[in-house]
């Protein structure tokens, strides 16, 4: 039977007898007039031969299907479809090291032993020769992450070497991206990762000045914030610096401050820098140390994304199904000392997630790493736990949000009715003031 698609959303037009309606598994967008609106309510029941409601159907706003188990089925051979394909991508996130020279309050990593063997460097050599002579890989990136994986400069620039031979040596195309605070970025260290094809770095800046040194400073209290901007002002390279601002109560005021500056700083230095705003989430790693930073309210936070780019950049609600990294197929993570995970930094601070350590993975079948990663993945990619969830207008766009907080008993909701009304609005071309509603 003929029935409204459970993707559907509506939002009311204030000032007008016009409506929106999208369907976030389409993506299809409508504006609709009162009489339209009646017929489209009524579209279930009228012949189905109609040519307005033919149009209907294929943009997806209507359905005679189990739209739940078609997506059950989408994702299944979404998975099947990606395994057979033959320009595929080996991601590896590396954790040089777990050291640091930063004492965040708020981080989630607990351990601090040091960086990766040369025994465990050597098992993800063969590792990555392995995946990659199963064929039919496009190309390969490198995420470098710590700690701070700058302590492990030298780590990133032999091993990075060894890891695009070995991308050479099989077809496939290398790339890298790295995770830093910045402190030890000169132009020797950008030298150096530019030597292994470092092409994104993702710096972390906690608002202007003092308020940054708040919670972005070094193990002895020592501030931060101008050593960083002197070495961003500095520096020349190739690599597009995405500037992440961790967001608080006691620095997102001086946002717009940062902002303004990394901007000026961007067009005198030349080099391609962008910002992006996240609120601070709790760790059970900061709580254990006692962090005391207060969490942004959240339209606070909204009115700091409203000046960025940000959600344009992401996509945010449009539908995708690898949006969380956990459920990737070959995506995985190897931590300082060799346990591996599906990528996901904060899952990796709990061993109760690794798949092994790589020093016992058998490199001579790592099908079977892939076969009981791609079981985890179909396990975990929908919500099928959380009813809510399961039922929302949303899930073909979210997921059911952050897989860590799920398998931590938690819910990263992404259902904001003025952030979605806003966003379809400004899609539509039309006023934000809005009355929406499911």
């Amino acid at each position: 039977m003929t029935h409204h698609s459970r993707y559907n959303y509506v939002v009311a037009i204030q000032g007008s007898d016009d409506c929106l309606v999208y369907n976030f598994n389409t993506g299809a967008l409508l504006r609709l007039n009162r009489a339209q609106k009646v017929l489209f309510d009524l579209s279930p029941h009228l012949s189905q031969d109609h040519p307005v409601v033919k149009r209907w159907r294929e943009l997806g706003f209507l359905s005679d299907r189990d739209e739940l188990e078609d997506l059950k089925d989408q994702v299944r051979k979404r998975y099947d479809d990606y395994a057979d394909r033959t320009d595929k991508v080996l991601r590896l996130t590396l954790h040089v090291t777990s050291l640091c020279n930063f004492a965040c309050p708020y981080c989630f990593q607990a351990r601090r032993s040091g960086h990766m063997s040369q025994e465990v460097q050597d098992q993800v050599v063969r590792f990555t020769e392995a995946k990659l002579e199963q064929g039919g890989y496009e190309r390969m990136t490198v995420d470098w992450f710590g700690g701070e994986p700058l302590l492990a400069a030298d780590i990133i620039d032999d091993l990075g070497h060894r890891l695009m031979d070995v991308a050479a040596r099989h077809g496939a195309g290398f790339s890298s991206n790295i995770h830093t605070n910045a402190y030890l970025l000169d132009q020797a260290m950008v030298d150096l990762l530019e030597g292994v094809n470092c092409r994104f770095a993702i710096v972390t800046l906690d608002g202007y000045g003092p308020d940054h040194d708040k919670t972005r400073h070094l193990r002895d209290g020592g501030a931060t914030f101008e050593r960083i901007m002197g070495n961003l002002s500095a520096i020349k390279t190739s690599m597009v610096l995405n500037i992440r601002s961790n967001l608080h109560e006691g620095n997102h005021a001086s946002y717009g401050k940062l902002k303004e500056t990394i901007e000026a700083l961007a067009e005198r230095t030349g080099n391609e820098m962008r910002c992006s705003p996240a609120p601070v989430h709790t760790s059970d790693a900061g709580r254990e140390r006692g962090d005391s930073t207060r969490l942004v309210a959240s339209d606070e936070f909204y009115r700091v994304l409203d000046t960025t780019d940000l959600e344009e950049r992401s996509n945010t609600y449009v539908p995708k199904l690898f949006n969380c990294h956990v459920v990737q197929l070959d995506n995985y993570l190897v931590d300082d000392e060799g346990y591996l995970f599906p990528h996901c930094n904060e899952l990796a601070a709990s061993r109760d997630f690794a798949y092994g350590n790589i020093l016992d993975l058998d490199v001579h079948d790592i099908g079977a790493l892939d076969r009981l990663h791609r079981e985890r993945c179909l396990e975990h990619v929908l919500p099928t736990e959380d009813q809510e969830c399961m039922e929302c207008a949303l899930l073909t766009v979210c997921y059911g949000g952050c897989l860590m907080a799920r398998l931590s008993g938690g819910r990263s909701c992404m259902r904001n009715p003025d952030r979605i009304d806003a966003y379809l609005l400004k899609k539509a071309g039309v006023s934000s003031q809005t009355k929406a509603g499911l």
